[in-house]
């Protein structure tokens, strides 16, 4: 589950780079983990991400994903303006 989640906070923040964004826009993750057992690693991964508690975004976990060989998946909402001010 490691692999997956670092690849999936790296695509995230990929994907509001390109629009001129970047994660201090998001306001919400909802992620979805496999197994409860992995909350630990999603935890750890989430830290590393967002180091100062006072200024990461809301966050939902619910277990159970999709398909069987999805670990962890994600829904993002985020705030992104065309004068480039930051609405997390």
């Amino acid at each position: 589950m490691t692999e997956q989640t670092r690849v999936m906070f790296g695509r995230v923040a990929a994907l509001l780079e390109a629009e001129g964004g970047s994660l201090d826009d998001v306001a919400k993750f909802s992620i979805r983990i496999a197994d409860a057992s992995g909350r630990q690693e999603l935890n750890e991964q989430w830290s590393a991400l967002f180091p100062d508690p006072a200024s990461r975004p809301a966050r939902q976990v619910t277990v159970g994903t999709t398909k069987a060989h999805i670990l962890v998946q994600c829904e993002v909402l985020a705030v992104l303006t065309a004068d480039g001010e930051h609405h997390g």
